[in-house]
């Protein structure tokens, strides 16, 4: 499970999408959405 993992790419995630480990064994660049609250709904921070 190890060797796998650390030489896998595009594994597949439902919190990041495809994703890659890094060396230290973090996730590599893990996407990011900023959310906010506007009219009691989620929308896009910025939007």
């Amino acid at each position: 499970m190890r060797k796998a993992l650390a030489e896998g790419k595009g594994i597949p995630s439902l919190l990041y999408g495809p994703f890659t480990f890094r060396e230290d064994r973090r996730v590599k660049v893990p996407p990011s959405t900023r959310l906010v609250v506007k009219g009691g709904a989620f929308t896009l921070a910025g939007a």
